[in-house]
């Protein structure tokens, strides 16, 4: 019985709470991570800590990605998809990145409204979390 207690442990409007929680802060931090790269000056850029930072979020990315496909919601999974893909780039781009790619990228941010679309799928979370 104790077993079956621990299983069952939450109900499944907490683990939902609990879920929107930890994607409004990730969300936050990214929405962060982007503004610094959107507003970084292309001719000095040092972005060490920045990759350090796209490092962390990228893992944290891939288990709210598949956690929102295991839930059924293809839209937060498309946008974690696609903000995958600029911390996977940040995280691996060289110490020294040249100014043309940094401009490259924040080109990239900008055209994909990938800074508002984060905005937009933190605060759909954030008020389906207050919903609870």
């Amino acid at each position: 019985w104790t077993g079956q207690r621990r299983q069952s442990g939450f109900t499944a409007a907490a683990r939902e709470r609990v879920l929107l929680t930890a994607l409004c802060d990730y969300l936050d931090r990214s929405q962060i991570l982007l503004l610094e790269l959107v507003n970084a000056k292309p001719a000095n850029a040092d972005l060490a800590s920045e990759r350090v930072r796209a490092r962390d979020l990228v893992n944290e990315n891939r288990l709210l990605r598949q956690t929102a496909l295991r839930a059924g919601n293809a839209a937060d999974a498309a946008v974690l998809e696609e903000l995958e893909r600029v911390l996977l780039d940040v995280a691996n781009s060289p110490p020294d990145l040249p100014a043309q790619d940094l401009a490259a990228l924040q080109q990239r941010i900008e055209n994909d409204g990938l800074l508002f679309k984060v905005r937009v799928t933190g605060m759909d979370a954030q008020k389906k979390e207050e919903n609870l």
